[in-house]
């Protein structure tokens, strides 16, 4: 299934293809941002150009620079915008004007792209007694050290996955695809962090994690640098 945030009536397309697909519709750009800055998972998002308040073009400047790679795709009759869009840089472009016969091309293009993002999203680790484990590191939210084991727990899932190994083992893996060590027992993924306070982490879904206070400094610092603050709208 393909989460999609669609500001154009695009749906049948993906019908057409008998492709499962969960629509979020938003009347405007804050929404859609919001929407994203509480970690709800989307795999793409189409935008017009032209929408009340924040802009087309402000608010693909504000994915691109804040969110995870998102594909981004527009789809406007404002022509005269084209060149601006690529502040952005959108996987596409849709004239409004020739939407039937630019979409299928455009929709093969997502998907190729779609494919390659979880590809490369992909890792695994072999464990201590052998077992080999394949995870999406997006999907993520933060890994614990208990005992001897590492505890992983996925968005979206109460359930947690238990691998005898050491962090280290994660670490090496996914300190380059914005994971934060805040803690030696806790490794979490930046993109669901919600607030750093002086002792502990809070996540978007209210799960507090303790920070070492000597690293206290250094993960602000990396926060800032994975989530791009400072880049506003």
């Amino acid at each position: 299934m393909y989460n999609l945030a669609i500001c154009d009536v695009i749906i049948n397309e993906f019908k057409k293809r008998r492709l499962s697909v969960k629509v979020l519709s938003f009347d405007n750009a804050e929404n859609l941002l919001n929407e994203l800055k509480n970690a709800t998972a989307i795999d793409a998002v189409f935008l017009d150009i032209a929408m009340p308040g924040v802009n087309g073009i402000q608010a693909g400047k504000w994915l691109k620079n804040n969110t995870l790679e998102i594909p981004l795709i527009y789809v406007s009759s404002r022509d005269d915008m084209v060149f601006k869009t690529f502040q952005a840089k959108p996987l596409q472009y849709i004239r409004k004007t020739r939407l039937k016969e630019e979409l299928p091309g455009v929709i093969d293009e997502l998907l190729e792209e779609l494919n390659n993002l979880k590809e490369n999203d992909s890792f695994e680790i072999t464990a201590d007694n052998r077992e080999v484990f394949r995870f999406h590191s997006n999907e993520i939210m933060y890994i614990e050290v208990i005992g001897k084991e590492c505890q992983v727990f996925l968005s979206g899932s109460k359930d947690s996955c238990s691998a005898r190994c050491r962090l280290k083992i994660f670490e090496d893996i996914l300190c380059e695809k914005g994971f934060i060590k805040i803690h030696k027992s806790f490794l979490v993924n930046y993109r669901y962090i919600f607030q750093i306070r002086a002792a502990e982490v809070q996540l978007d879904n209210g799960k507090l994690l303790p920070i070492s206070r000597h690293r206290l400094n250094d993960v602000k610092a990396e926060f800032m640098k994975y989530s791009g603050f400072g880049d506003t709208i």
